[in-house]
Parts: C-alpha cells; sequence; structure tokens
C-alpha cells in the first residue's frame, strides 16, 4: 500500500460543464493516444512501427485518486477517481505518483480562477485528506512545484489554497 506523504492538485485543463467530466477523463487516460488524440489501438501500433512520435499507451485507471466537479445540481462534488490504494498516474516528477494523492480540480485556470465554492470544497477535501494521512500542509503541492507546467493553472492561487487547508485543519484537528 502506498505510503502517502503529499497531496498534488491538478486541474484539468478543460471546462466543467453539468455533465461527469470525471467520465470523459477517465476515458481519455485508459485510450491510447497521440499528441493527446485518441487513437484505436490499430493506429496505435501501425504508427508505433512507423516509429512515431507523441503515443501514449492506456494507463490502468484514470491518474488522479480525486477529483472535485460541479454537476447537474449545480454543486461542487469530489469524485473518487483510482483506488488509494494504487499509486497514481499524476505526476511522474519527484517521485509524486507513489507518494503524493493525485487531487483534479475540473477546469481551466490559466484563463481564471475556480468558482469559490469549487475552491473551497476542494480545500475543505484536502484538509480532510491531510488529517487522515496525516500529510502537513507544507507538503500540500500544485503540480507546477514539480513540472513544467502551469497546473493547478495561473490563476490558482496555491500560498492562499494552503492557508485554507490550514484553516479547514484547524477544524479537522481537535486542539489539546
Amino acid at each position: 500500500m502506498p505510503r502517502w506523504s503529499h497531496v498534488v492538485v491538478h486541474h484539468s485543463w478543460t471546462g466543467d460543464s453539468t455533465l461527469a467530466d470525471t467520465v470523459a477523463i477517465r476515458n481519455f487516460h485508459t485510450a491510447y493516444r497521440q499528441w493527446g488524440n485518441i487513437i484505436t489501438e490499430d493506429q496505435y501500433y501501425a504508427l508505433r512501427d512507423e516509429n512515431a512520435k507523441g503515443l501514449s499507451r492506456p494507463w490502468q485507471d484514470i491518474g488522479y485518486h480525486w477529483l472535485v466537479e460541479r454537476l447537474s445540481d449545480n454543486r461542487p462534488w469530489v469524485i473518487k477517481g483510482r483506488s488509494m490504494m494504487k499509486h497514481g498516474a499524476h505526476c511522474r516528477d519527484a517521485g509524486m505518483n507513489r507518494k503524493g494523492i493525485g487531487v483534479c480540480v475540473v477546469g481551466n485556470f490559466d484563463i481564471a480562477p475556480p468558482p469559490e465554492d469549487i475552491f473551497e470544497e476542494t480545500a475543505d477535501f484536502v484538509a480532510w485528506l491531510c488529517r487522515m494521512y496525516r500529510i502537513p500542509v507544507e507538503n500540500v503541492h500544485g503540480h507546477r512545484d514539480f513540472a513544467n507546467k502551469s497546473c493547478p493553472g495561473e490563476k490558482f492561487d496555491m500560498d492562499y489554497f494552503r492557508e485554507r487547508v490550514a484553516e479547514y485543519l484547524e477544524v479537522w484537528t481537535p486542539s489539546g
């Protein structure tokens, strides 16, 4: 079983709709791909035989352990992704797939900041993860802290996010 010591926050880099975007993300992660486009298995092997670049094999499951998105009732929901008993497939840099819980917030936060209710739901949930797995707030990171990416988005304020996680942790952690 993995020993979780970090939380790595991501964004889907897609717009959020009232449908379960998690399903589309899972379908993408578990498909053959070239340069981010889903292709058939036959296309994959033909392109591989031609030494084509940008090919990806399907993953066993969605790469993230948890996702936060807005559904048809217009409320933010935390949705289970990959089993917590399995390493992630969300951030190979610094070994984060093996020690970091992957949390993906559905949306593109390079364009606009996350809606307040989504941001707060995510902070509350990450505080719960920190409490459950005894992860210190300083080990809550954005994917960009480990890779040359903007993830979880240029307009996702990780410092403020950690502040909110710490405030929620005060509620989750009994004093004394």
